[in-house]
């Protein structure tokens, strides 16, 4: 009897935990912003999208967010958001390479306002041409 209880408390506490893993709980206070991915690989001449997530706290909820960038871009480097401005949860960054854009790695400073609130997200941006190298996560 004992052990069917043991086993039936090791499922139940597997269980509670997966779940409580899986969903997104809000902050406490003012707001959290998620990428996607923090390293985009291009090829000159292409374009990939980003996911920018925005969860905030309930204080925060009914607040417009901005999205935009708080540092240059390198010239060929392209980046808009859809959409920049409003109430939503997310957005989509895409980020352009001219063909003329030099093989390397570059980076730039995501901004998000929410409430007169900044925080930046830096993202790293690798431009080869065909095989391009793994690159490091940059948080």
């Amino acid at each position: 009897m004992k052990k069917l209880l043991l086993v039936a408390f090791v499922i139940f506490l597997a269980a509670s935990t997966t779940g409580v893993a899986q969903e997104k709980i809000a902050p406490r206070t003012e707001y959290t912003v998620s990428l996607s991915e923090n390293v985009v690989k291009l090829a000159p001449g292409e374009t990939k999208q980003l996911t920018v997530s925005i969860l905030k706290s309930k204080l925060y909820a009914k607040s417009k967010a901005t999205l935009g960038l708080s540092s240059s871009l390198p010239d060929g480097i392209t980046v808009t958001f859809e959409p920049a401005e409003g109430m939503f949860e997310s957005s989509v960054a895409s980020i352009a390479a001219a063909s003329t854009v030099p093989v390397g790695e570059y980076q730039f400073i995501l901004k998000t306002t929410v409430n007169h609130k900044i925080k930046g997200s830096i993202v790293k941006v690798v431009v080869g041409s065909g095989g391009v190298k793994e690159a490091v996560t940059v948080n």
